[in-house]
């Protein structure tokens, strides 16, 4: 199935709609309930619409939907399936904000937004487009929020990034929003016949470009100037609208279900940052410096990462490995403790950070620390350089004293030049 989509009418939006949509929050990547598979490849995390999923780590966003939400264990061919209603007889006989109904993540909500969620650059979820909505008023969106990295600011400012599916006020197709006007902008290119399939809806942050990228089936179809630099998005939500209860935009009443599938898959590509100031923390050596010392500590200046650094790739040439036989290991802090173990040289390393959707750092440069092994003996070049301190004027012939070490006499033969003073025998 191909789109073809182009910017079409502004449609005017509300904007008290998000003064809300705020409380939407998560910590996906450090929930450790969350039922995920890791693909570090390719960088994302996904998480299925289980019944478990859904009640530990999904709740009501504003209000929630009337018609409940579940889980189904197979629809459409599908397993995992959030099943979401939406009950006309239910709404809101006035307000028109509580007619926005829908579910957001629970994971990382605190007060004063002290701890907000991360969703990294991208999220994707895949909506059903039901035949039913051909006669029925409908809303079905992918809500996120931008975060500008603010701690402790409530976020009402921060850009919003919405893609949905609308079948209201004689418009039937796709739009997104544009936070730069307030307003959703319709998408051209819907056709009827796409009733009955299923459609992936993606949100990617640019947080260098300072857009959002709007995607349709994997087809990038849209981008939207952000009002507000976005390091990572803040939070998502699934939201829905309920036109029942006359409704001033759309007089008839209509209840209706909506089905999401293949999880949140939340999208992570900015590597670390290359960690710098290689060093011996423990003896404080700087890179280039020769040590007795066997036991030693490296270290260096810790990385970043737009969500949390989670280890780093530790690589050592050592005098008996070369580049290619290079030991290798990781290590969950900025620092490494071992041992010169494979003699006496140069030791040469190198880190790497890496972050939990697998996405590595450059390697750093390099800091060799030199060990030399105060206990290992030294050969002397002639038995003349022993005579001083190793050569006793008595009879005993021979002490191993200071750094004679290796040479002894044996009677008359092979005495020390210089030393005519000694009755030498053998002890």
């Amino acid at each position: 199935m191909a789109y073809h989509y182009q910017a079409g009418v502004i449609v005017p939006f509300v904007q008290k709609f998000y003064k809300q949509l705020i409380v939407m929050v998560a910590a996906l990547f450090m929930a450790t309930t969350l039922a995920m598979s890791l693909n570090a490849s390719a960088a994302t995390t996904t998480f299925d619409f289980t019944a478990d999923e859904l009640t530990n780590n999904w709740g009501p966003e504003r209000i929630a939907p009337s018609g409940g939400f579940s889980s189904l264990p197979i629809f459409d061919g599908r397993t995992n399936v959030a099943q979401i209603g939406i009950d006309s007889s239910l709404a809101h006989p006035t307000e028109s904000y509580y007619r926005t109904e829908g579910i957001k993540t629970e994971k990382g909500l605190v007060d004063n937004f002290d701890t907000p969620g991360n969703f990294g650059d991208s999220v994707s979820v895949d909506l059903y487009l039901d035949p039913a909505w051909t006669d029925t008023a409908v809303r079905a969106g992918l809500w996120t929020v931008g975060d500008n990295g603010a701690s402790g600011t409530d976020p009402v400012n921060f850009p919003f990034g919405i893609i949905e599916f609308a079948n209201v006020e004689g418009y039937e197709g796709f739009r997104y929003y544009n936070p730069s006007i307030e307003a959703f902008v319709q998408l051209a290119g819907f056709n009827s016949a796409d009733y009955g399939d299923w459609v992936t809806f993606n949100i990617t942050l640019d947080p260098v470009a300072n857009l959002y990228r709007y995607s349709i089936n994997g087809a990038e179809v849209a981008t939207s100037t952000s009002p507000a630099v976005s390091t990572y998005l803040y939070s998502v939500a699934l939201n829905h609208r309920n036109f029942g209860l006359n409704d001033q935009a759309i007089l008839n009443e209509n209840s209706y279900t909506v089905h999401w599938h293949g999880g949140l898959v939340a999208v992570d590509e900015e590597a670390p940052t290359v960690p710098t100031n290689l060093r011996a923390d423990v003896p404080s050596l700087a890179c280039g410096s020769t040590t007795g010392s066997y036991n030693v500590t490296l270290g260096w200046n810790a990385s970043t990462d737009d969500t949390a650094v989670t280890g780093y790739n530790y690589s050592v040439v050592t005098p008996i490995r070369t580049e290619a036989t290079a030991y290798t290991t990781t290590v969950s802090t900025n620092q490494y403790n071992g041992a010169f173990t494979e003699g006496e040289g140069a030791y040469t390393f190198k880190v790497s950070a890496y972050d939990a959707a697998g996405n590595t750092s450059a390697w750093s440069t390099t800091c060799t620390i030199t060990y030399d092994d105060p206990a290992t003996t030294e050969l002397l070049v002639n038995k003349d350089q022993c005579k001083n301190s190793g050569w006793m004027l008595d009879d005993r012939g021979f002490k191993n004293q200071g750094d004679c070490v290796s040479y002894f006499a044996t009677k008359t033969k092979n005495q020390p030049a210089g030393n005519t003073n000694i009755n030498s025998r053998v002890r």
